[in-house]
């Protein structure tokens, strides 16, 4: 939805995981430069392995996108955050305000909450370790959202089937405006 009617889009996926994401935009949205990062190389490979759209990934830690080691070549129109922010709200603000800076004057940031499940292809069951996970209420969220240089433009809660229970919270953040 906020891809749509734009030429060229720009799309990051940060906290990838497997690409799946990256894919499905790729697919969906004609044109779109779509890209995936993610900390861990094994879900990097598993993405690149499992990707026939021509999206790329990269192995890039939140902690380089924090501290601005890792350079997009041009503004971004969307970056999702897909069930990929853990940390508490110190570390969730920073990677927020560090992707709103990628970021075109009209794009967003998509955060999608609230996962109540999270495996990992690639690693065997003796490697995986659950992560740790901080569930936010509607004003936590807006709080950090805020203290990141962002607004809450729309809200969502996806469901399996109309009607039926949400699945997830969906947030669409854009950065403040400048007075």
């Amino acid at each position: 939805k906020v891809l749509d009617g734009r030429t060229r889009p720009r799309f990051l996926d940060i906290g990838c995981g497997e690409g799946w994401l990256v894919r499905r935009i790729a697919m969906a949205v004609p044109g779109c430069a779509a890209m995936g990062v993610d900390g861990e190389p094994k879900l990097i490979q598993a993405a690149r392995e499992a990707d026939s759209t021509g999206a790329t990934y990269a192995v890039v830690p939140y902690a380089d996108l924090v501290a601005g080691r890792h350079k997009m070549p041009d503004p971004l129109d969307a970056i999702a955050f897909n069930y990929a922010l853990f940390d508490g709200d110190t570390g969730v603000i920073a990677l927020l305000a560090a992707a709103r800076a990628l970021l075109a004057p009209d794009g967003a940031i998509v955060l999608l909450d609230q996962a109540l499940e999270i495996r990992a292809a690639g690693f065997d069951e003796a490697e995986w370790a659950p992560m740790p996970w901080y569930a936010r209420t509607h004003a936590a969220w807006r709080r950090v959202v805020d203290a990141a240089g962002l607004t809450i433009a729309e809200t969502g809660e996806p469901s399996a089937t109309p009607g039926g229970p949400p699945l997830s919270l969906l947030l669409i953040c854009r950065p403040h405006r400048r007075a």
